[in-house]
């Protein structure tokens, strides 16, 4: 427990030029970490644009065979809730 509590101590008392040093590693690490997710965030929403297209597509082309899909699962999200909802009553 000494050891750990030196360390401590040392890494408080660390040198003005040391605390900085790791301050701008935390700092570049965070942005790093920032860019990735944003990067990450912005794939996800062009595949979800891709997706809205592709079904639009869909629609226009199959307008009944869409409105039986949605139809169906509306259905069966309903039957599917009813079964959660009884099952907990």
């Amino acid at each position: 427990m000494n050891s750990l509590t030196g360390t401590a101590d040392g890494l408080a008392q660390g040198t003005p030029s040391s605390r900085t040093q790791a301050s701008e590693k935390v700092d570049t690490m965070f942005l790093q970490g920032f860019d990735t997710v944003q990067g990450a965030g912005r794939k996800l929403l062009e595949k979800a644009s891709r997706a809205n297209e592709v079904t639009m597509d869909y629609i226009r082309k199959e307008p009944v065979k869409s409105v039986l899909i949605a139809a169906a699962t509306g259905v069966l999200l309903g039957a599917l809730l009813t079964l959660v909802t009884r099952s907990r009553g």
